[in-house]
């Protein structure tokens, strides 16, 4: 039996300082209980956290040309997962976050 698996949306930034590192922003997933951080992914650092009002403003869209390294990074881990056991999640690309999940993830994050 195949199971479907889970879609994960994922927002690609690009820093507008001088590093001009790309960072995978997971605007869904809180990462504490508070729900004022969500996971984020870089190249160096890899998984973490960030605080969305930070990200935007020190933040522009990254362009595809841009995040295209990173987001193969992803679907190597998320998409094409080979440890056993472990849950495979389809990556969708958004631009921008829904008000109405950001409540949901919050509520859900603070049971």
């Amino acid at each position: 039996m195949t199971v479907k698996p889970e879609t994960i949306e994922v927002m690609f930034r690009k820093y507008r300082d001088k590093s001009a590192e790309i960072l995978a922003v997971f605007p869904y997933e809180a990462h504490d209980r508070t729900a004022r951080s969500v996971t984020c992914y870089a190249h160096i650092g890899q998984h973490g956290s960030a605080q969305m009002a930070h990200v935007l403003s020190a933040t522009r869209p990254a362009e595809p040309d841009e995040y295209a390294e990173l987001y193969q990074e992803l679907q190597g881990i998320y998409e094409r997962s080979t440890f056993p056991r472990c849950p495979i999640f389809k990556l969708r690309i958004i631009k921008r976050r829904s008000a109405k999940r950001v409540r949901k993830m919050i509520e859900k994050a603070r049971r």
